[in-house]
C-alpha cells in the first residue's frame, strides 16, 4: 500500500465511522463489514487505525439491528488475524463487551451466538492470563448457559471457551476455577457421551488444557464408542 493510499485510507476511516451511529441500516452495515475487513489487514496498526476501528465495532455491538451487531462481533474477530500484537491493549474492553453478550437475553440468536463464542474463544487463546484478567471467572459463569444451547455449533464452542479458560486456573486463581470446574462437572460429563463427533472433539479439546480435569477423569475413544472412568482417587 502506498503513502499516498494510506493518507486516503486513515481520511476514509475517520469519515465512515459516525455512520454506524446513524439510523440508515444498510449503510451502518456496510462501514460494519469493511471496518471488519480492514482488521484483517497487518498494516493497519502502523496507520494508527486499531482503535478506531475497534471503538466503533464495539459501539455497533450496541446496535438494534442483528446484521449490524453480526457484522461487528465478526469483526471484532479479526483481531487476532491482523494485529494480534495490538490485543491485549484493547482486553479489557473487549472482554467486557463479550461479557455483556452473554449476560443479555436479548442477543441469544443463534447465528450471532455462533459469532460471539467462536469470537470469544479466539480471543480468549491470543490473551495472556494477565491480560484476561478476574474477569475470566465472570465469562466462566456466563458461558455455562451455552452448553445447553439449541444450536451444536454454539454448545461446542462454548465449551472451548471454557476449555481455553483453564490456563487462568493456576495459582491464586485456582480455587476460584476448580468451583466452576465442580459446577459445571456434570453438564461435561453428559456431553461427553453424545454421539456427535465433532462435539466429542471439542470436549476432548476442553478437557486437555485443565491438569484438574486430567487428573481426575480418563477419556478415549473407540470405533463406534467412547469410555470415561474416574480415577478412584478422587471417588466420593
Amino acid at each position: 500500500m502506498s503513502l499516498f493510499n494510506e493518507h486516503q485510507l486513515v481520511g476514509i476511516v475517520v469519515d465512515l465511522a459516525p455512520v454506524l451511529s446513524t439510523t440508515q441500516v444498510g449503510q451502518k452495515a456496510t462501514v460494519a463489514a469493511f471496518f471488519a475487513e480492514l482488521l484483517k489487514c497487518t498494516s493497519i496498526s502502523h496507520m494508527r487505525l486499531t482503535n478506531t476501528l475497534v471503538d466503533s465495532l464495539l459501539n455497533g455491538l450496541l446496535d438494534s439491528t442483528l446484521a449490524v451487531r453480526l457484522l461487528c462481533i465478526r469483526g471484532l474477530g479479526n483481531i487476532p488475524i491482523g494485529v494480534p500484537g495490538l490485543m491485549e491493549r484493547h482486553a479489557s474492553d473487549l472482554l467486557a463487551a463479550m461479557s455483556n453478550i452473554l449476560q443479555s437475553k436479548d442477543y441469544h440468536e443463534e447465528e450471532f451466538m455462533t459469532e460471539v463464542t467462536s469470537t470469544l474463544s479466539k480471543i480468549l487463546d491470543q490473551l495472556s492470563v494477565n491480560a484476561i484478567g478476574p474477569i475470566y471467572i465472570e465469562i466462566a459463569k456466563e458461558i455455562r448457559s451455552f452448553f445447553e444451547f439449541k444450536s451444536t455449533q454454539v454448545r461446542a464452542t462454548a465449551f472451548t471457551v471454557f476449555g481455553t479458560l483453564a490456563k487462568c486456573g493456576h495459582g491464586h486463581s485456582r480455587a476460584s476455577f476448580m468451583e466452576q470446574i465442580h459446577l459445571n462437572m456434570v453438564s461435561l460429563l453428559l456431553h461427553l457421551n453424545e454421539e456427535s463427533e465433532e462435539k466429542l472433539a471439542y470436549i476432548f479439546a476442553l478437557l486437555s488444557p485443565s491438569d484438574y480435569l486430567r487428573s481426575i477423569v480418563h477419556f478415549q475413544q473407540r470405533p463406534g464408542k467412547s469410555l470415561l472412568w474416574f480415577h478412584s482417587s478422587h471417588s466420593s
